[in-house]
């Protein structure tokens, strides 16, 4: 790939702007996006990440309290970032106290990832699109950091809430049924939004980092039915126009008509992964024939060897053991799709990698040269020949 990409490094990305503005302007420096590189390496710029905790007073709790949502977001960063320690996460320390005290005693490893904690936001190239994250059924808003970090790399904010009432530790202390699942529903319809809007709006240390209308919505498993519904036309209304292109990973698609939503009633392209083993949603029905009934341009990775949870972090190696301590039913739901059995978690990384940054950058930044690079005959081996895949409008 790398001969087909031009990589531009960032002490050459200023140039003089000739022609484009007044005479006032002339002359100036204006700052020169990168062109996109290799989508299966890093991005241009170093990477930081911060949590925040936002309150949705529109959207009071039981107690009467403002809803509230613990946010992980993703960011290009100052080229300072590259000396400061990569950040960590620690899933015993992120649990809640009353499950953090059942794990004493469990070996497991604090998990890098390629990110400053609080590191400076590079200012030069911002505002930057911006993908919103959902997270699946029980899941946690930093259970697919590798991809997340990967496109701030690329210059893309991510910014991925906990949809509170509805993560892992909710699931571990009392399951997340049927019931729980449809009431989650309209909440976290709400919180992606909202937290996108909370970032545009900030005063704090990322204020001016994200564009306020040029979005991407993405999601696993109820996560990337949380993708399709937003971006979709319901009960007559028009979907968030800010919202520009999807990305659902083994999304739950028959979910949605029981909320008045429908894949053909999407408006934005698509970008489809499926898991041909996924063992907790039926491919056939979830997946396939979510692809088949979208009518924009769209794209539909098939896995061959993934299950449902391959396409999160949580298959890494180092958080087996945790897994198991936490319950035989979360040791379980693991299974599907982590292990020796099904695919590597590094290639299927590449697979992520590759097409996702790569469609983002067709969509949110109109560039044609990663267009281009969806199209079958376009896609590197290491990509390709794990997956069935086939496109509408990126041929």
């Amino acid at each position: 790939m790398g001969g087909s990409w031009r990589i531009v490094g960032l002490a050459m990305l200023c140039v003089l702007s000739v022609g484009c503005g007044s005479e006032d302007d002339a002359g100036e420096q204006q700052p020169v996006f990168p062109e996109p590189t290799d989508p299966l390496g890093p991005g241009a710029f170093q990477v930081g990440v911060t949590t925040w905790t936002l309150e949705d007073a529109a959207r009071p709790d039981e107690q009467g309290k403002p809803r509230s949502l613990k946010v992980e977001l993703w960011y290009p960063a100052t080229d300072e970032a590259a000396d400061l320690p990569r950040d960590e996460y620690d899933l015993l320390k992120e649990a809640p106290p009353e499950i953090a005290a059942t794990l004493q005693g469990v070996s497991t490893t604090a998990i890098e990832q390629d990110a400053a904690r609080d590191a400076e936001l590079l200012t030069t190239f911002a505002p930057y699109p911006v993908v919103v994250f959902s997270h699946g059924n029980g899941g946690l808003r930093f259970q697919n950091f590798t991809l997340c970090a990967h496109l701030a790399s690329h210059g893309f904010v991510v910014v991925s809430p906990d949809h509170t009432g509805d993560t892992t530790w909710e699931a571990i202390n009392g399951g997340l049924g049927v019931a729980e699942v449809l009431e989650a529903f309209p909440e976290r319809a709400a919180d992606l939004p909202f937290v996108a809007e909370q970032l545009v709006a900030t005063e704090g240390p990322l204020k001016g980092a994200a564009q306020t209308d040029n979005w991407a919505m993405m999601g696993h498993s109820f996560g990337a039915s949380m993708s399709l519904a937003l971006t979709e036309e319901h009960n007559g209304i028009e979907p968030d126009a800010r919202f520009r292109a999807a990305v659902p990973m083994t999304p739950a698609s028959s979910i949605l008509p029981l909320f008045g939503y429908g894949v053909e009633k999407s408006r934005v392209p698509t970008l489809i992964f499926g898991a041909k083993r996924d063992g907790t949603l039926d491919f056939e029905n979830e997946q396939v024939s979510a692809y088949e009934g979208i009518p924009t341009d769209k794209a539909f990775a098939a896995v061959k060897e993934a299950g449902h949870f391959s396409y999160t972090d949580l298959c890494r190696p180092e958080l087996q053991e945790l897994a198991q301590a936490l319950g035989e039913d979360v040791g379980n739901i693991l299974g599907d799709g982590c292990g020796s059995d099904f695919i590597e978690p590094e290639s299927m990384l590449s697979i992520q990698r590759y097409l996702v940054t790569s469609f983002l950058e067709a969509e949110l930044r109109q560039n044609m040269q990663s267009r281009a690079a969806l199209a079958p005959a376009a896609l590197p081996s290491e990509v390709a020949e794990p997956m069935e895949y086939q496109t509408s409008g990126f041929e």
